[in-house]
């Protein structure tokens, strides 16, 4: 009776150790798939922030080379520049930057008097939404409300009572 009972308690150790190895088997599995989980989501917030960086540096300097082109060009000539000419050097502007629809070029009464989108030519723009009213003293990024269409000649601006659809196509002026 000993001996059997013996054999018990040593079956029983035996049960025990090994529910506790594979026990501290499962623990150390989980926390090396949580280590590698962790470090696989800093990797990837890494690459996304090194994407938007140069994006926004391509943009920017896209922007930049735009600028000074748009300044240059009544210095460069002494007549005052065509629709035609500006209308190709916005298409040559746009060859860099694949991302950019159109180029156009509004006089003061916001009447697009050149374009690199022939139709958009003589289209009238309301400039009131382009820049929004700042919230509050806090300087922060703002951006135009959306319009729903591939460009100005065949657009509308979005409002509250017409927003543009989340699936049209649709640009940020």
């Amino acid at each position: 009776m000993q001996t059997f009972l013996r054999r018990e308690k040593k079956i029983v150790r035996y049960l025990i150790a090994g529910f506790i190895i594979v026990a501290l088997l499962i623990g150390l599995i989980f926390i090396a798939l949580s280590n590698l989980r962790q470090e696989a989501i800093q990797t990837h917030r890494h690459i996304a922030n090194l994407h938007a960086y140069t994006l926004e540096e391509h943009f920017s300097q896209t922007l930049q080379h735009i600028s000074l082109t748009m300044d240059r060009l009544a210095p460069l000539s002494h007549e005052e520049p065509s629709q035609e000419g500006l209308s190709s050097i916005f298409s040559e502007l746009l060859h860099n930057a694949p991302y950019l629809r159109s180029l156009s070029l509004l006089d003061e009464k916001g009447v697009i008097i050149a374009s690199s989108h022939e139709p958009n030519i003589g289209g009238k723009i309301s400039l009131e939404h382009f820049l929004p009213i700042p919230f509050g003293e806090t300087p922060l990024l703002r951006i135009g409300l959306p319009w729903e269409g591939r460009d100005f000649d065949a657009a509308r601006e979005s409002s509250i009572q017409n927003p543009v659809r989340a699936d049209a196509i649709s640009f940020l002026p």
